[in-house]
């Protein structure tokens, strides 16, 4: 069994976003059934850095954390979230560590993002 558990990870995205300066990653999910009407994205912490400063992510399904990846594909999902054309959503959480405050005012900037970028591909009845 992984010791990093993580959100399911998704088959399809559209976009992708690197928040450097909140230490998180956001990919726009495909989700062709509700694209109308719901904007799905998928989170994921900045663990560390690359020789050439990308952000690494923690590698879905291994047993160590000495195991990155650049791909969040590849990668555990912290966060899934889901935000409707009205702004109601739902967050799936899981496999998150928190050091300090900033860690929890950095998730919730990205959070806000999210949110912004509902606004930005047609949720814009928000």
């Amino acid at each position: 069994m992984a010791r990093f558990g993580g959100v399911a990870p998704v088959a399809r995205a559209e976009a992708r976003r690197d928040w450097i300066d909140l230490e998180w990653t956001a990919l726009l999910i495909a989700e062709d059934e509700y694209a109308d009407t719901h904007a799905a994205f998928q989170l994921f912490k900045h663990e560390s850095w690359s020789l050439d400063d990308a952000p690494l992510f923690w590698r879905r399904g291994s047993d160590s954390n000495c195991d990155p990846t650049e791909d969040p594909h590849e990668a555990e999902s912290n966060a899934a979230i889901t935000v409707k054309w009205d702004g109601c959503g739902q967050m799936a959480l899981e496999s998150l560590h928190i050091c300090d405050r900033k860690h929890i005012e950095n998730f919730a900037a990205a959070l806000l993002r999210c949110h912004d970028w509902a606004r930005e591909i047609g949720m814009d009845r928000l």
